[in-house]
């Protein structure tokens, strides 16, 4: 259907269309730029593309797959790292993070106890008036 039907037939007898389960193919120039499909039918197509995304990095696997495994540990060492060092690491970087988060829920906190004093402040002003 070409875009000038698809616009004379409107968004409603499209819709329609769609609900009945008929695909409309929209074409400019001769060429298809669009679909008007249930959404149902939608679904159905995104879970077979995912589906087969799924199959092709098993079939990928499956063909690259030499049987060999590498130790965690050995990987460690082959990319130039220490295990220790690296749980040191990781450590500092979690304590650091930790304390990150306290002084930021201090912060916050100490914003609310500064608004309050404010409030007060200011109702005690209210009542002098």
């Amino acid at each position: 259907m070409s875009v000038t039907a698809a616009g004379a037939r409107g968004v409603a007898g499209l819709v329609a269309d769609a609900e009945r389960g008929e695909d409309t193919i929209i074409e400019r120039h001769g060429r298809a730029v669009a679909a008007v499909i249930s959404f149902q039918h939608f679904a159905e197509l995104n879970n077979l593309r995912v589906d087969l995304t799924a199959a092709g990095l098993v079939l990928a696997r499956e063909l690259t797959d030499t049987g060999r495994r590498t130790d965690l540990d050995d990987a460690i060492v082959a990319f130039g790292f220490d295990r220790a060092d690296l749980e040191t690491e990781l450590e500092t970087d979690l304590e650091t993070e930790r304390e990150t988060e306290a002084e930021v829920e201090l912060e916050a906190e100490a914003e609310v106890d500064a608004d309050i004093d404010i409030d007060i402040a200011a109702g005690r002003e209210d009542s002098r008036a």
